[in-house]
């Protein structure tokens, strides 16, 4: 039986059914012993004062013939004597006699407490059969002592009652054990632990086979089928917590932030990668709206429509340009679906964001160093590799391997159409940052309002028109060299802006406050006299300095004759392949045409004359005289033709559409001024602008 208690309590946890069980019973036999010896004691105790009574009265038939005799012939010592003896009786301690002429003799003390029982009865005497009141006899007895014998005998019949009730409790605890309660302490053992090993033994419960049937085998069968359920579902929760916790490992190690809302998109769950791409923490986030944090950037409308679409059972991808506690914004692309019930009702929402900033930085990075290198691969096409054997030339490109290797700015200096883009370009191919990007910046075509946003970049919305991130021309050249053509050009209110981004290396894009640090190798060229622009304030004379470490000085091809000729070779087998005619030869008139020209525009005057002479030309025979170009005086001229020569429609109009390009050249594309093309062709700008666009004419 102690074995019985012991597995029933010690082995089970606090809310086990057996100790229920167990702790109901002894607490039912306690509270009926308790009960038992209550009403037991009590029995007594009114069997006791029922005793005391009694012995009163029996002294008050015992003395009162005695008592009465005494007061009758006023024996006052007899009197005294009939108290003491009295007081001799147990559990009586006070006793009075009350004369009825008023004397009164007394013994002992009176008390009022609840313990003390009164016997109040007159004393008569007997004379000639007639009884006469001659007094008041008091006694009072005390139950201290009959308390006492009750409270040691109550040990005696608590521990009597509580074995009985203890032996009858155990014998029920015994019976329920063996019919109902083991089933369920097995169960209960199972289903706490769920040790599939055990489940043999677990299974081997049961009742001894009888003859009948009764509820009790149905008791047993039913809690045989609970244990069959039990064990398939522990198999199955076995199974499922362990893809759980792969699962949960995978959630938690996942290189994407994961985002579980709730059927009101309510973030439910943020797993540790949200927490250190967003800066937000889980206890932050939680039951919050998801739409700010699912797809930040987007507009209300834009949201109801991406969950309209997930909402049909479709999962949408796309990029959120995402915003981080810190106000920081990065790329992310996001993908969420809808998790559903068996019944097809949407439960939850799932949120993968991966950051993808720094591929979308080199994707758009790509994207422009593309374009240059289109642009390049055009000018290599056009200008083909540095040609030339004269000394002034020999003596440039010396300068461009020297300082080619170094870090230091370099500054380009030499007339219009010198090819000062060429030794730029050589510049950056010979140094360590050949594989990396040239970009290239033309000064003069950038308005006063867009410097910043063109040098630096700028955040969507920093201004009017600014509808998307742009990337400046100096985050661009990052790692590479930049390349400012027509530095002169660049305005006096900007040149300090430009000055602080070079020497600090770094600058900050147009309505963002991030710094962004950058490596750049600045090479410069200019057409100006920046002695004369620094005088007149027109240019800042530290930015000249910095841009000005190692100058290079290109000479005209007025100063490279020897030159001449195999650049006018070289052209001409390019625009003749390129408008697919034979190459032409040049002859000895006019290599002597070529020599004694001046070139005013230097290369590129050169080559739009080429170009005009294979246009121009019919035949065999390049008309070179008709297409070089005059200056006398104020006046540009054409080279008279050859007599009897005459053009074709179509030929007279690619003339004029070389002729404004070569005016275009000379005035660097500038339309407008006093040095414009417009002015040197001697039209109206307006007029300009419209045989521009007719003949379709852009900036290479």
């Amino acid at each position: 039986m102690t074995n019985l208690s012991h597995q029933l309590s010690s082995e089970q946890g606090s809310g086990s059914i057996a100790r229920k069980i167990l702790f109901l019973i002894l607490l039912g036999s306690s509270f009926v012993t308790l009960l038992v010896t209550l009403y037991q004691l009590y029995f007594d105790y009114r069997e006791q004062v029922g005793m005391v009574d009694a012995q009163m009265e029996q002294i008050d038939r015992s003395y009162q013939e005695s008592i009465s005799n005494a007061i009758w012939f006023l024996n006052v010592k007899q009197v005294e004597t009939i108290l003491g003896g009295i007081m001799e009786f147990e559990d009586v301690h006070f006793v009075s006699v009350q004369i009825k002429d008023g004397d009164v003799f007394q013994r002992g003390e009176r008390r009022t407490n609840k313990t003390t029982r009164s016997y109040d009865v007159r004393v008569l005497h007997n004379m000639q059969d007639r009884e006469i009141h001659v007094g008041q006899l008091t006694i009072e007895s005390n139950l201290d002592k009959v308390i006492a014998r009750l409270g040691n005998k109550f040990g005696l019949i608590l521990v009597s009652q509580g074995i009985k009730t203890l032996v009858v409790s155990f014998f029920i605890l015994l019976i329920i054990y063996y019919l109902v309660a083991r089933h369920l302490l097995s169960i209960s053992n199972f289903a706490k632990f769920l040790d599939i090993d055990d489940k043999d033994k677990f299974l081997s419960l049961g009742r001894k086979k009888t003859g009948s049937f009764d509820e009790l085998d149905e008791i047993v069968s039913a809690m045989n089928q609970m244990k069959q359920k039990l064990i398939q579902d522990a198999l199955l929760q076995k199974d499922s917590e362990a893809t759980l916790r792969k699962l949960s490992q995978a959630v938690e190690q996942s290189t994407a932030s994961i985002l579980i809302l709730d059927d009101s998109r309510i973030i439910e769950y943020v797993n540790p990668r949200f927490e250190l791409s967003t800066g937000y923490s889980a206890a932050e986030v939680l039951e919050t709206q998801s739409d700010p944090l699912c797809f930040s950037g987007k507009s209300e409308a834009e949201c109801q429509d991406i969950w309209a679409v997930i909402s049909t059972g479709i999962e949408w991808r796309g990029e959120t340009h995402s915003e981080k506690k810190d106000g920081t914004r990065f790329w992310e692309s996001v993908s969420s679906s809808a998790l559903v019930n068996t019944e097809g009702e949407i439960t939850h929402y799932l949120i993968l964001k991966d950051d993808i900033s720094e591929l979308k930085k080199l994707k758009d990075q790509l994207k422009l160093e593309r374009d240059y290198l289109r642009e390049e691969v055009k000018t290599i096409g056009q200008f083909g590799e540095i040609i030339g054997e004269s000394a002034a030339l020999r003596r440039t490109l010396g300068q461009v391997e020297a300082v080619a290797t170094t870090t230091a700015s370099v500054l380009i200096l030499g007339e219009s159409g010198v090819g000062k883009e060429m030794i730029a370009r050589a510049v950056h191919t010979h140094s360590d940052r050949a594989d990396k990007a040239l970009v290239k910046v033309n000064c003069a075509s950038i308005p006063n309002d867009l410097f910043e946003s063109e040098f630096f970049g700028h955040v969507k919305g920093s201004f009017t028109g600014a509808h998307q991130d742009r990337t400046g021309r100096l985050q661009l050249a990052d790692g590479g060299t930049l390349f400012l053509d027509e530095v002169g050009e660049i305005p006096i209110s900007q040149q300090g802006k430009l000055l602080r981004a070079l020497q600090e290396g770094e600058f900050e894009r147009v309505g963002d406050n991030r710094t962004i640090e950058v490596d750049v190798r600045v090479v410069a060229a200019t057409n100006r006299n920046f002695e004369k622009e620094i005088a007149e304030g027109r240019f800042r004379e530290d930015l000249y300095y910095r841009l000005s470490v190692f100058p290079i000085d290109v000479p005209p091809l007025r100063q490279r004759i020897d030159d001449i000729v195999p650049l006018a070779m070289n052209f001409l087998e390019q625009i003749c392949r390129e408008f697919g005619r034979e190459v032409f030869t040049l002859t000895n008139q006019h290599v002597a045409l070529l020599k004694q020209h001046s070139w005013p525009g230097n290369i590129r005057e050169l080559k739009n004359t080429i170009e005009r002479a294979v246009i121009s030309s019919r035949g065999n025979r390049l008309e070179l005289e008709s297409a070089l170009i005059i200056k006398s005086g104020t006046d540009t001229v054409m080279a008279p033709a050859q007599s009897g020569a005459y053009l074709t429609d179509n030929e007279f109009r690619a003339l004029e559409k070389a002729n404004i390009m070569a005016a275009l050249d000379a005035a660097n594309w500038k339309t407008w001024g006093d040095l414009g093309a417009a002015a040197l062709l001697g039209v109206k700008p307006n007029t300009l602008a419209y045989q521009i666009k007719k003949f379709g004419i852009k900036k290479p």
